[in-house]
């Protein structure tokens, strides 16, 4: 496994995710607070051309986190599943599967090294994005809680680790990267759905993570309330990784 593990660092350190995956978060670490400072200023001219008079709230240091867990959800997370779509189902395609096999590396092996540099990659991305909408912040707000930010940055990682658990197993499963995307994006769709529909999703599914990791940045809440939900999120992942697992060690290449 710690080849497997090595060949895949590598195939970070050669392509587009090096770099595109850390910039995505960036950019929507920084377009948070901007927007939540500068989009009122900037309304306020073309409503009164309008003739509309309306009074905006004064926005702050929390507005600016909310709009950051707004972006990440939107499009955080769907760039999470875009970006994993192809991790086994290309190389499936593309017969190196086939030949890796071969060699004394199992495929849960290869399964696990891909969840665990890639999602790692991930979640190294989600810290540039926190770090750097956190001191965006301060230099815009002058003030800026941190320990509460911090803390529903880790409840939002294991939401970003799920959903990128359930995009690696279904292109475990399936051989085309557009049926994995497919697949995982309908999953992504229910999980956020569900909510609106079951009291009981609406709390401890995946898709609340979200709504935790805010409601900690709003002092409505704290980390230790969204322990179950991280902690059922936490098993979901593993059982979809594991079923994923199981059915490709199973399939032929």
């Amino acid at each position: 496994m710690r080849a497997f593990l090595k060949k895949e660092l590598k195939e970070i350190l050669r392509t587009y995710r090096l770099w595109a995956v850390p910039v995505l978060f960036l950019f929507l670490g920084l377009m948070a607070p901007a927007s939540t400072k500068f989009l009122p200023e900037i309304l306020k001219p073309q409503l009164r051309a309008q003739g509309i008079s309306i009074t905006l709230p004064k926005m702050g240091a929390v507005a600016a986190y909310q709009a950051y867990f707004k972006n990440l959800t939107q499009i955080g997370l769907l760039a999470v599943i875009l970006f994993s779509m192809s991790l086994i189902s290309e190389e499936k395609a593309g017969g190196v599967l086939a030949q890796v096999v071969t060699k004394p590396i199992s495929r849960p092996a290869i399964v696990l090294a891909k969840w665990l540099v890639h999602g790692g990659w991930f979640v190294v991305s989600l810290a540039v994005g926190a770090i750097s909408c956190y001191f965006y912040t301060v230099g815009l707000f002058g003030k800026a809680p941190a320990g509460a930010f911090a803390a529903a940055n880790l409840i939002f990682a294991v939401y970003i680790l799920f959903i990128f658990s359930l995009t690696l197993a279904a292109g475990a499963v399936l051989r085309s990267q557009v049926a994995a995307s497919v697949v995982s994006l309908a999953g992504f769709s229910a999980l956020s759905l569900l909510s609106f529909f079951s009291r009981w999703s609406a709390r401890y599914s995946p898709a609340s993570l979200n709504d935790h990791a805010v409601n900690v940045v709003l002092g409505r809440a704290g980390p230790v309330d969204a322990i179950w939900p991280m902690l059922i999120t936490a098993a979901l992942g593993a059982a979809l990784l594991a079923g994923g697992i199981f059915i490709f060690d199973r399939q032929e290449l």
